[in-house]
């Protein structure tokens, strides 16, 4: 069950206060897409993940919470010029803006998670261009965040999973099919083994459209290794 709640939050830059929706709970049942967002019923959350000061515009997962340079960022024309921009849904604006704030202030998987987060309510509102261009800018971030140093995923391996996938879906053929031969060459469980040899061929088909690890490589198998995995890491504990 997902129970969302009005709040009134006192934004961080201005004091004003407004109502967000909160998160009070969810579920979710079924596989998650190739690039990790989750099924119904958390899915459908996502406009609980950013939220957006009425008054000031600050954009960010919590706006009770102050940031460096935050008002900076959002006295810049390109910030202000996002913030409004009707070539996006207004939500994708938020998850965007944020993003910018976040890589301002050194948080670049943030950041790129952020843009991803933007690219999936493109999707929903079937707004192919901006949601390819909500991609290029997720993957630049989530390629600074690696060479920072910075974790994009609490597993490294579905960290590979997720690059791989924005790389496949904004159609940079390319750089995926490289990226995903590279990583294949790597010690991996055979659940991610499997997904981005599912990944491999949906680049050869240069297939940008987004499917579920069920849909990839079958319920079954998707199940099988599921367990087996689980299995492994219950004996590694």
């Amino acid at each position: 069950m997902t129970r969302m709640v009005p709040k009134l939050i006192k934004c961080a830059v201005c004091d004003q206060q407004s109502e967000q929706m909160v998160l009070g709970s969810t579920s979710s049942f079924g596989a998650p897409d190739l690039d990790g967002r989750p099924p119904s019923l958390m899915r459908y959350t996502i406009s609980c993940w950013v939220q957006r000061c009425p008054s000031c515009g600050y954009c960010a997962p919590q706006i009770a919470e102050p940031g460096v340079k935050t008002t900076e960022v959002m006295a810049d024309a390109f910030y202000q010029t996002q913030l409004h921009n009707h070539s996006f849904p207004v939500l994708a604006n938020s998850f965007l803006c944020a993003a910018l704030i976040q890589q301002q202030q050194g948080q670049l998987a943030d950041a790129g998670w952020s843009c991803v987060h933007a690219a999936w309510v493109c999707d929903d509102e079937r707004n192919t261009i901006a949601a390819q261009h909500c991609r290029h800018k997720a993957i630049a971030l989530l390629q600074q965040a690696t060479d920072a140093g910075q974790q994009t995923h609490a597993d490294p391996e579905h960290g590979a999973l997720l690059l791989t996938d924005v790389l496949r879906r904004s159609g940079e053929f390319a750089a995926a099919a490289a990226y995903c031969q590279h990583m294949l060459a790597q010690p991996l469980s055979p659940l991610v083994q499997r997904m981005l040899a599912a990944q491999q061929a949906l680049i050869t088909r240069r297939d940008t459209s987004g499917y579920t690890i069920e849909e990839a490589i079958g319920e079954t198998t998707y199940h099988t290794l599921l367990e087996q995995q689980k299995k492994e890491g219950e004996r590694d504990a």
